[in-house]
Order: structure tokens, then C-alpha cells, then sequence
């Protein structure tokens, strides 16, 4: 009943906006602690509703460190400052209601007709704004689980305030969705192969010489537990191979990047660093989702380093997944810095001596999800 009342609502609402010459406006709600996971999925489906939806207002109501990059993608961008970086002894209680009090404020403000929200689990306060409101179209963005069948457990409940639910596929997840609301789409990147820049312009802004063979290591943003142990080691010996370039890949949103006053080797912080993957012959990457799905997306060959400290991501089983779709091999965290400097050099023959793939191996869900996301709000 509550649904049917929604979704009267919206269409009178709709019909109202078409007669005021009033343009859409979506609100996106990603809640990140220390990583970009949520908030480029966001950008990526945020990108495609513009497309498919010439002249709709995209606004950002976000938990992410990184609000500046939502202000380079050209979309209007509202912060909370995420519960991890608030400072010890903060009530979680008082910090949901401060959320609550900045989405309702801002629900009223921009008067959206669609709000998607990406995270693990809506907090409370999403929720009770969401009842609220049933003229909203509420969308639950969010990515698939790798097989884990405990992740079922009270999901009906969990979804029950949305509309729809939509599903950032994995490469070889058992997830299975009903076909009604919850709608499954390939995996979600951000960067399309237009968005590349070519070979010779990627070195040239990287200052790379055209003839060297280069690898490029990004092990994470180093906010969470190990994802950079083997990372001084690691480029302390590739930095010794001769006729080898190293590439050192800084996230943005480092809270304390570390510096190697002995690494001679470039620093790419751009975001999306896909943008510069043409200019690589190979990569060492952890295993994050927007991480390997990019490198997938794009072809470039890649050892991947699963992070075990990420906890609701299973890192491991994505980087399994991969090994058939584009992966030249997955070493554990564990492994010894030789390890994963031989499989880089092992690799690097082979990678000169064939072309380069460029079909992606499979379709970029972005354009799916928003397009889910425009005729559901209908």
C-alpha cells in the first residue's frame, strides 16, 4: 500500500515538475568511511543519469573524504564528516541524527524526485527520512556479495524502505535477485575507454620514456590495516630491475601517504588514475572493487594483491574471479616481495610480445543502473 500511495505521489509530482519547465534533481547518497568504494560507484551511475536525462540536477549528500572530487565531476556536493574520522568518543547516536537532520534538510532544499543511496547498510536516520517522504523514488545502489549465504539474513527488512534495489554485479557471484525490484547489472566503473587518454599522451604526461618497459603499483589508499606491507619492499626491487619504469599509485584520499625519500621512480595521484592505463605494461594492484573491475574493463594486465583487513569485502574471492577475465595472477598478502616481483617480470615477455586487448570483457553496468534508475522514477 505504502508503495502504490509512493508511487502515485511521484507521478503527480513528475507531472507537475514537466509543467513548470522544471528539471529533475537525484540525490546521491554514498557513505564512505576511508575508501572511494561507494562514492565512484555513485559518480559512475551519476554520469549516465545526466546522459540519459539532459538537463537533471545531480546533488551529493556524502560521508566521503573526498569531496572535491565530486566538485571536479561538476555535481554539488554536501558533507558529513564520516563516524571513523569524528573523534573518539562520539555518540553514534548524536552522529545518525546529524545525518538525519542533513539528508532531510536537503531533501527539502532540492525537493528531489529520486534519492539513491549506496552503503553497506542504511543507518537508521536515512531510514526514518525515506518513511517520511513517500513521494521520493528511493533507490538502493549497492554492490554484490561474493557467495555468503549469511548475507541473506534479514535482507527483506533491511530493503523494505526502497523502491528498488540495484546490484553491482561480480565476476563469478552466486547472488542470486528476484528479477522485480531487485535488479542485478554488470560491474560498475567509472572511467570508459573514451575516457582514457592514449599511450603516447599518458607517458608523456608521466614523463615516461616511449621504449622502457613500465609497471604501475597501487596497493590502496593506506587507511586500513595492511594493504601497503609489501609496498617499500616491492618497489625497492622493482626499482633495481634495469629497463624497468615504476609508477607509484597515491589515492587521493590518503589520510597519511607514505614517502620513500629513496623512490626515483614517478607518483601518479591523479583520480581516476584509469585514465593513465594505456600508459602501463603492467600493474600490481589490490584487490578493491573499483580496482580490479577498471583494470579488468580496460585490459590492463595486473597482479592482484587481496587486502585480508577490508572485512565486508572479500577480496580474495574477487581476485579468484578475475584470474579468468584479464588477471595475470593473484599472490596472496602474505606472499614474500621475490613473489611478487618475479610474477611481474615473469609476465613481461609474454605482455611485449602480444597485442594489446582492448574489447572490454564485459558491459559497463553504469549505463544499465541509471538507466533503472530514470524510467523507475516514472
Amino acid at each position: 500500500m505504502r508503495r502504490a500511495l509512493g508511487r502515485i505521489l511521484r507521478r503527480r509530482r513528475a507531472a507537475r515538475a514537466g509543467g513548470s519547465g522544471q528539471a529533475a534533481t537525484y540525490l546521491f547518497v554514498p557513505i564512505n568511511g576511508v575508501g572511494l568504494g561507494h562514492l565512484t560507484r555513485c559518480l559512475a551511475v551519476a554520469r549516465w543519469v545526466q546522459r540519459l536525462d539532459p538537463g537533471a540536477r545531480v546533488v551529493f549528500l556524502t560521508t566521503s573524504i573526498a569531496v572535491q572530487i565530486v566538485l571536479r565531476f561538476g555535481f554539488v556536493c554536501h558533507h558529513v564528516t564520516p563516524l571513523s574520522l569524528a573523534g573518539d568518543g562520539l555518540d553514534p547516536k548524536a552522529w545518525n541524527a546529524l545525518l538525519q537532520q542533513t539528508l532531510d534538510a536537503l531533501v527539502s532544499l532540492y525537493n528531489p524526485v529520486t534519492l539513491v543511496f549506496d552503503g553497506v547498510r542504511p543507518y537508521r536516520g536515512i531510514v526514518r527520512v525515506l518513511e517520511r517522504r513517500p513521494d521520493l523514488h528511493r533507490v538502493w545502489l549497492r554492490r554484490a556479495r561474493m557467495v555468503d549465504p549469511g548475507m541473506a539474513v534479514g535482507r527483506e527488512k533491511t530493503e523494505s524502505p526502497f523502491d528498488q534495489i540495484i546490484v553491482a554485479g561480480e565476476l563469478g557471484c552466486g547472488e542470486s535477485h528476484d528479477g522485480g525490484r531487485r535488479r542485478r547489472v554488470p560491474p560498475i566503473v567509472l572511467s570508459d575507454p573514451q575516457d582514457l587518454y592514449p599511450r603516447e599522451t599518458a607517458r608523456a604526461i608521466l614523463g615516461l620514456p616511449d621504449e622502457r618497459v613500465t609497471a604501475y603499483v597501487q596497493l590502496g589508499a593506506g587507511n586500513l590495516g595492511n594493504d601497503q606491507d609489501l609496498e617499500p619492499s616491492m618497489l625497492e626491487s622493482l626499482c633495481r630491475q634495469p629497463h624497468l619504469d615504476v609508477v607509484l599509485g597515491v589515492s587521493p584520499i590518503a589520510l597519511r601517504p607514505r614517502v620513500y625519500p629513496w623512490f626515483r621512480g614517478r607518483t601518479l595521484v591523479d583520480f581516476p588514475s584509469a585514465a593513465y592505463f594505456r600508459a602501463f605494461d603492467v600493474a600490481v594492484l589490490a584487490a578493491g572493487y573499483n580496482t580490479v573491475y577498471e583494470a579488468l574493463y580496460h585490459r590492463l594486465p595486473c597482479i592482484l594483491v587481496p587486502n585480508d583487513a577490508t572485512g565486508s569485502d572479500d577480496q580474495a574471492a574477487r581476485a579468484r574471479a578475475a584470474r579468468s577475465h584479464g588477471a595475470v595472477r593473484v599472490v596472496s598478502s602474505s606472499a614474500s616481495t621475490e613473489d611478487v616481483v618475479q610474477a611481474v617480470l615473469a609476465e613481461i615477455p609474454t605482455l611485449l610480445g602480444s597485442e594489446r586487448v582492448i574489447e572490454p570483457p564485459f558491459t559497463n553496468g553504469a549505463s544499465q543502473a541509471a538507466a533503472a534508475i530514470v524510467a523507475g522514477r516514472a
